[in-house]
């Protein structure tokens, strides 16, 4: 990848999916442990989604009170399934177009059965994504000076921002919880799924404030880094970890692959 590219930090994303897709000696073992357990997961997920599909489908219709009602959607929709339909006139097969309900349901059911999917795999996820960091770090052989204690000179070091910036991550650290975050993400945004992929993009800008500097715990933890140290630090690149953070995010934040994009950032991280 040219070097300016690597200049933009959520590229970092997309190099991380790179290297563990083309990189037997780390996607391996990490299947061969993952494998049987995400077969009866991902049956279980499937059995979950068409046995509760109707329901869900009269839920979504009921809490979003029709297309009418939401975000003026109705009208636009109508639109472009009229074009759509004299588009395919003259083509041999019919262009699909979903009702909006149709789609806000099925973005709803596909979100659970991911959230099945990562509550059955919870724990070989969480060691897959530490090996990934890992064996990417070994593989770059930082030289011994890089393992030392962090120092960076300030004449005026931002203190009084990054203390501020603490504070706020507090609250970002909370929102972060599996629990809450599924119900601001999965629940409080569900109208906005009327919008494709606006509630994605929304989800992904909100837990981009914490994720970026989640993803690079190990560095500071490695480093040896104070609190005050870690949010002068986190301060003084808030720009270029919201990117990278966003990126990250938005790749977690679809539906079952974001499990494997979630051990990719890490690779990206690193």
């Amino acid at each position: 990848m040219p070097q300016e590219t690597i200049d933009f930090p959520a590229a970092y994303v997309l190099i991380g999916a790179y290297r563990l897709a083309h990189d037997p000696a780390l996607w391996k073992p990490m299947w061969q442990d993952i494998s049987g357990a995400a077969k009866k997961a991902g049956l279980v997920a499937l059995v979950w989604g068409i046995l509760t599909w109707p329901l869900q489908r009269v839920f979504v219709r009921t809490f979003m009170g029709g297309s009418s009602r939401v975000l003026g959607m109705s009208g636009a929709y109508h639109s472009l399934s009229e074009k759509a339909d004299r588009l395919d006139d003259s083509l041999p097969f019919i262009i699909p177009i979903p009702s909006l309900q149709g789609f806000a349901t099925f973005m709803f059911v596909l979100s659970q059965c991911s959230t099945i999917l990562e509550l059955w795999l919870r724990r070989r996820l969480k060691a897959a994504r530490a090996k990934a960091y890992g064996e990417t770090v070994r593989s770059r052989g930082k030289a011994p000076e890089w393992w030392t204690d962090y120092y960076e000179e300030w004449e005026e070091p931002p203190t009084q921002k990054a203390i501020k910036g603490a504070q706020k991550q507090s609250f970002y650290t909370k929102l972060a919880t599996p629990l809450l975050r599924f119900f601001v993400f999965k629940v409080l945004l569900l109208p906005l799924d009327w919008v494709p992929f606006l509630s994605l993009f929304l989800s992904s800008w909100l837990r981009s404030l914490s994720l970026g500097r989640q993803l690079h715990e190990p560095l500071f933890q490695a480093k040896r880094m104070t609190p005050l140290q870690v949010e002068v630090w986190v301060t003084e690149r808030s720009f270029a970890y919201r990117q990278f953070g966003f990126a990250a995010a938005l790749f977690e934040h679809i539906p079952i692959l974001g499990l494997v994009l979630s051990i990719s950032n890490r690779v990206g991280a690193a």
